[in-house]
């Protein structure tokens, strides 16, 4: 049997290096260790039976070897692997949601391309760089994502790399480390970088032109995109917004999209808490444990003695009953003890069509705990006093360097809009951004956040005269 060295995840020690090695047909991928040094582009020949005892002991030794060198056809190979990759796209990935479908339909050509991608990537022995947000958005994409590949028989763990991002765009320190990790490894192909559920800022942009030298790039996104942000321009870059839909189609929405393409999984429950997570219009009751689940988790990953949340630990919490149920009932604790709290801290200002309420996080939760996040509590915060009050609502909220602003749906409040120009009139402003009825505002330093708070609160349409 021959087999082409697809990739070289390339250790210290050259004995334990790991090969992959994927057979002509790219039906099958070995991962294994060599008592030879390989390189990428080697193609090797090597019987059914060795094959198997190499396979079973996870080496193969260099008598099993009948033949070596260079590949003459590395083509054939690739070819073979992205004809694999298109085969395996099989299913349609429709929701029975008129309105969902018929946005991913408009999106269906680009999510095939980047799937192909993707798939072609898995079948090569590829390293693979995975980034998402982290909330229930983010992070049920990223468990969609690996739930869609884990029975595939694929060997993942030494080249999947599953990096929970806690920032609203992405930095040069980011692209430095993803190709500090993928420079461990030798290929045939680029390594690649999957994002999920990023922002659109402008402060990517350098990175962007960083990463995409050395890493093809798969962007699933569903924030509104800013002029000027330049990952509109990667050829896998996908978006709702771009396709006649909006935030309510969310990033792990569109992971599980992506997903089904080429698996048969079930995604209701996945799907449903990011829904949920996003506040999203098309959400129900499908999937409300896992969201808060995820909430608390990718709040505090301390909660589970683990130093940054990765599928993996997702997936043994939901397989785990008991675990499940410590922790939705933590979750739920604190959760319903900070909002009593914030509710009797509230100030109010009140207009003809919407009341204001604004909240000094520090009121409600100590520096100490991590769970809830002010930006999310905003949004629960939001839930609660809409369920108390006839009028729409706007919450404002401020934590530290942070200040959080929800809105209900109802409002014609452009709040992009909004904190753009909070940003253009203080330069203690580092970042600001988010959707047409959720954004946050990050502060260099809180020695100017009350005149900040004071110019968004006016920017509402509210101020002084009324304070309730």
């Amino acid at each position: 049997m021959e087999l082409l060295v697809s990739s070289v995840k390339n250790l210290a020690d050259q004995s334990s290096n790991l090969y992959y090695l994927i057979s002509k047909d790219a039906s099958k991928l070995f991962v294994l260790k060599s008592e030879l040094v390989l390189n990428p582009g080697d193609e090797i020949e090597i019987e059914e039976d060795k094959l198997k005892e190499s396979v079973d002991s996870g080496i193969i030794k260099a008598s099993a070897i009948k033949n070596i060198g260079a590949c003459k056809n590395v083509d054939l190979y690739l070819q073979n692997a992205n004809k694999k990759a298109n085969e395996m796209l099989k299913y349609e990935p429709l929701s029975g949601v008129e309105e969902i479908d018929k946005i991913t339909r408009n999106m269906l050509k680009k999510l095939k391309d980047a799937a192909l991608l993707f798939l072609s990537k898995l079948l090569l022995g590829a390293p693979i760089v995975v980034r998402f947000h982290n909330d229930s958005d983010g992070s049920s994409g990223a468990y969609c994502l690996f739930k869609s590949i884990s029975g595939m028989g694929i060997e993942l763990k030494s080249r999947i790399s599953w990096r929970m991002h806690k920032s609203v765009f992405y930095s040069k320190d980011d692209a430095s480390n993803d190709i500090l990790f993928t420079n461990n490894f030798s290929s045939i192909t680029k390594p690649l970088l999957f994002i999920i559920d990023f922002g659109t800022a402008i402060e990517s942009n350098e990175s962007i032109s960083i990463a995409k030298e050395k890493l093809d790039i798969i962007w699933l996104d569903h924030h509104p995109v800013v002029e000027g942000f330049e990952g509109v321009s990667l050829p896998n870059y996908i978006n709702p917004w771009l396709f006649g839909g909006d935030s309510d189609y969310t990033a792990g929405l569109l992971a599980c999209t992506f997903s089904k393409l080429y698996s048969n999984i079930e995604t209701k429950e996945i799907e449903g808490a990011s829904l949920i997570g996003d506040y999203s219009k098309f959400a129900s009751n499908y999937g409300k444990e896992l969201s808060e689940i995820l909430e608390l988790i990718t709040s505090d990953s301390k909660i589970i003695n683990s130093r940054s949340i990765t599928p993996y630990d997702i997936e043994g919490i939901m397989s785990n009953q008991s675990l499940k149920a410590e922790l939705l009932g933590y979750a739920r604790h604190h959760m319903s003890e900070a909002l009593d709290l914030a509710l009797n801290s509230l100030k109010v200002y009140k207009g003809s069509n919407a009341n204001l309420y604004l909240l000094d996080f520090k009121n409600v939760r100590s520096e100490e705990l991590r769970y809830p996040l002010p930006g999310r509590f905003a949004s629960k915060l939001l839930t609660r006093i809409e369920e108390l009050n006839s009028k729409p609502c706007i919450v404002v909220l401020h934590f530290s360097s942070f200040i959080s602003i929800r809105l209900s749906k109802p409002l014609e409040i452009n709040l992009l809009e909004v904190v753009k120009r909070a940003k253009e009139a203080f330069s203690n402003i580092d970042s600001a951004g988010g959707h047409k009825n959720a954004a946050s505002i990050k502060l260099k330093s809180e020695s100017s956040k009350k005149e900040i708070i004071n110019f968004i609160v006016s920017e509402l349409g509210f101020g002084p005269s009324h304070e309730a």
